[in-house]
């Protein structure tokens, strides 16, 4: 989270992978999942709070900044 965007918008990693998102912004963000139910969700994280989530299931998960809706990203776990 850099810049209001997620860095990179879209990853592709191993199912099992761990993934980490860290807010380089002086405002909070979120890695909130738009499926529903929530497959992740980071809550609020400040400025260099981090957030880790293990993909453990093939697909593609689309998330969002609850703060800030139009920053969006994907995760492709194949």
């Amino acid at each position: 989270m850099d810049n209001f965007s997620f860095d990179p918008p879209e990853a592709t990693v191993p199912v099992g992978a761990e993934v980490t998102w860290v807010n380089h912004d002086d405002v909070p963000h979120t890695a909130t999942s738009t499926a529903k139910p929530k497959a992740f969700d980071s809550g609020a994280l400040d400025t260099d709070q981090k957030y880790s989530h293990v993909f453990t299931a093939a697909g593609q998960y689309e998330y969002f900044c609850a703060v800030h809706p139009k920053m969006t990203g994907r995760v492709i776990v194949k």
